[in-house]
């Protein structure tokens, strides 16, 4: 009899692992992600990029607005799965990941125990890391504590040739389609990356062996063209 799965997550960093899934032909009875949310200056309601990859699947899509709401909780026991997936989501209460018999396993976007919580990826751009990871572990009460399976490092080589750190930035979550890493920028102003779950605008930096600058001074002497990335 084949493994039921229930499969949570948002970006399209989750996505790539929801299709691994897909591929290798497991059974996927339900995908959980957020509620569609106006985005953009036309405040258009968007979908998140694991609704948009279950959309084109045909998979079955659950968009509870509470996690602990009775319907939601009552769904879940329906679907009677073995084990639930999760990849950059939301935190889970207890009644939700303690369900399924086999357990509830988390796909974390760092080497943990560094970058514990929210938006691992992004801490990890701010901070100008030039190693990161990905840590799979089985949930328990302490956030992302669990038990670990095992964990993947990256290098980053470009960013160690080019060598910028990143001392000031802000945070805009937003719904998009494109590859994080990509940098957005009108070579004047601003320079965005985006990042699993919206953007990151950089104020200030420092490129090796130069001076701290701000944003505005850092363009007036380096051209950002297509092939620039934050990988």
């Amino acid at each position: 009899m084949p493994m039921r799965i229930i499969f949570m997550g948002t970006p399209e960093f989750a996505v790539a692992s929801l299709d691994i899934l897909v591929q290798n032909n497991y059974e996927i009875v339900a995908v959980v992600t957020v509620p569609d949310k106006p985005a953009g200056r036309g405040q258009q309601l968007q979908q998140s990029a694991v609704k948009k990859y279950a959309l084109e699947k045909g998979l079955h899509i659950l968009q509870p607005e509470k996690l602990k709401d009775e319907a939601f909780i009552a769904e879940l026991k329906k679907l009677n799965a073995d084990l639930q997936i999760v990849v950059a989501f939301r935190m889970l209460p207890e009644v939700v990941w303690n369900m399924p018999p086999l357990g509830t396993y988390n796909l974390h976007g760092s080497l943990l125990p560094k970058y514990r919580g929210a938006a691992p990826i992004n801490w990890a751009v701010i901070n100008g890391e030039t190693e990161s990871g990905v840590t799979s572990f089985k949930l328990k009460h302490e956030i992302d504590t669990g038990n670990m399976l095992f964990q993947e490092r990256f290098v980053d080589k470009n960013n160690q040739t080019l060598g910028i750190k990143i001392f000031v930035s802000e945070m805009e979550e937003s719904n998009h389609t494109l590859t994080s890493g990509t940098v957005i920028s009108d070579s004047k102003t601003f320079l965005k990356v985006a990042c699993s779950n919206g953007y990151i605008y950089i104020k200030e930096l420092q490129m090796a062996g130069k001076k701290r600058m701000l944003v505005e001074e850092f363009l007036r002497g380096f051209k950002i063209d297509s092939d620039f990335k934050f990988l």
